[in-house]
């Protein structure tokens, strides 16, 4: 087996940023970031597109595994190296099972992950402005329900769709190569991006992660703490009230829920018209 040496925000960093200056027949893409509170200083608002969609991605890591002692080549289900992502099982896998109440919702969430063996490489397409085109994007309103607290995995061979849940097997012959992004992105449903849409978003997303968080957040939705990550950036949120508020700020609002609550990350695609 090989690690590929890098972090998940070095990921995730790094194919966000070529999304920025990329573009794919007109289509542009802006990520959703919880650092817009001072990039919109900066006239953010004016990188989204007029018209788009959103998209939701979680940036996993892969495992390479190549040995012929490795679990799935010697069982047979491979013959040759293939990637593994690993789920996290944490309190009965319950990051799979809000980013499953995500996608329900907007089907246009994935889990994104390097589609490669070595850093070096990881590198050489990050130097080339290519990282695009070395991920795997599985699509999560086709996985599996998770209720327990064992590990699952989800492995897949480079260049191919097919990809496959463990611990009980289960086949799909349809994921999203990389280099295939461009087809994802052209088969947007282009709405306006306007106040509606954002506020539109914001409660949707709001609700699911009210649904999803359990008793501990219901019991003091004024303070609206997540336990763990980024409580203090979304104290009170259970209390905004998007209407007449600013885009932008709502856009901040809807990335620290997500951000802390589904580990997720929006992008808007769409074209300037």
């Amino acid at each position: 087996m090989v690690a590929i040496g890098i972090s998940e925000f070095t990921f995730g960093y790094a194919f966000l940023h070529e999304q920025t200056v990329r573009n794919w027949e007109e289509l542009k893409a802006a990520p959703i970031l919880p650092s817009l509170h001072e990039e919109s200083k900066l006239g953010w608002d004016a990188r989204l597109p007029l018209r788009g969609d959103d998209y939701y991605f979680q940036f996993k890591l892969t495992d390479y595994l190549y040995r012929r002692n490795a679990k799935y080549i010697r069982t047979g289900i491979y013959s040759r190296p293939y990637c593994r992502i690993a789920q996290n099982r944490r309190n009965a896998n319950q990051q799979h099972r809000r980013l499953k109440a995500l996608a329900a919702r907007f089907p246009n969430t994935y889990y994104v992950a390097p589609e490669v063996c070595s850093k070096e490489e990881f590198d050489r397409l990050f130097l080339n402005r290519r990282i695009t085109e070395g991920s795997r994007l599985i699509p999560v309103d086709q996985c599996k329900e998770i209720h327990d607290s064992d590990q699952h995995f989800i492995t897949f061979q480079e260049g191919l769709e097919r990809w496959i849940e463990h611990s009980d097997k289960e086949i799909h012959e349809h994921s999203i190569l990389g280099s295939n992004i461009a087809e994802l992105y052209n088969g947007t449903h282009l709405r306006t991006i306007d106040d509606e849409y954002i506020r539109e978003v914001f409660v949707k997303i709001k609700n699911i992660a009210i649904e999803t968080a359990g008793g501990d957040l219901m019991e003091s939705p004024v303070r609206g703490r997540f336990q763990g990550r980024n409580s203090d950036a979304i104290d009170g949120l259970w209390n905004y009230d998007p209407s007449d508020r600013p885009r932008d700020e709502v856009l901040v609002r809807i990335s620290h829920i997500l951000s802390a609550h589904f580990g997720a990350t929006m992008v808007i695609v769409g074209k300037d018209e």
